[in-house]
C-alpha cells in the first residue's frame, strides 16, 4: 500500500514538473520552482 501511494505521488510530481516546465517555456516566470512542491 506504501509503495503504491509513493509511485502515484511520484507520478503526480512528474506530472506536475511537466505543466511546470511547458509554463516556463510559453511564460518564463521569476517563481522559483519550489513553489509547486509546497
Amino acid at each position: 500500500i506504501y509503495y503504491d501511494m509513493y509511485e502515484r505521488s511520484k507520478e503526480k510530481y512528474v506530472a506536475e514538473m511537466q505543466i511546470y516546465n511547458k509554463k516556463s517555456e510559453d511564460a518564463p516566470s521569476t517563481q522559483p520552482i519550489t513553489s509547486i512542491v509546497t
